[in-house]
């Protein structure tokens, strides 16, 4: 992904419902994953969202493939500063 684009930060916009897109993006080089998620199937975007449980499955699958991609973070002291808003 990173060499698809001229960003610092790659990333993912996942309207999909699968809880391993995010993992995989992140194995291609994705730093930061948009997902939608409901808490009650109600809203516009509830048919690609995921429950507070799937979002979790979610989440814990991205840290496995963080993990198992041994991602070395060199952003810069400002890029953190923005992204701490975004830490799960």
């Amino acid at each position: 992904l990173k060499n698809l684009s001229s960003y610092k930060i790659t990333g993912l916009s996942d309207h999909s419902t699968s809880l391993l897109t995010g993992a995989l993006a992140v194995m291609a080089g994705a730093r930061m994953i948009e997902k939608h998620f409901t808490f009650n199937d109600w809203g516009k975007d509830a048919h690609m969202s995921l429950n507070p449980d799937q979002l979790k499955e979610y989440i814990n699958n991205i840290r496995e493939a963080e993990k198992a991609n041994r991602m070395e973070w060199n952003s810069t002291e400002k890029e953190m500063e923005l992204l701490k808003e975004f830490w799960i």
